[in-house]
């Protein structure tokens, strides 16, 4: 795996890291992501975070690797 792999995996875990943090109080379903019909969903306040990153392309290689991640 290339070095930009594991910039953007950092990246994810970083942001999941925080939001899970930010929520330590309450137990959010379906957080970071949940699987329905054989697809994985993102929790809405994961995308957000996300489709604000920096990285623009960080959301798309999310959803592309994710099976790979977990």
């Amino acid at each position: 795996m290339s070095e930009n792999f594991y910039q953007k995996a950092e990246a994810l875990l970083d942001i999941i890291h925080e939001l899970a943090i930010s929520n330590k109080n309450e137990e959010i379903e379906g957080f970071p992501f949940s699987e329905k019909d054989g697809a994985i969903q993102l929790h809405p306040s994961l995308k957000a975070e996300l489709d604000q990153h920096d990285d623009a392309d960080l959301l798309d290689w999310t959803m592309e690797n994710i099976k790979e991640l977990f």
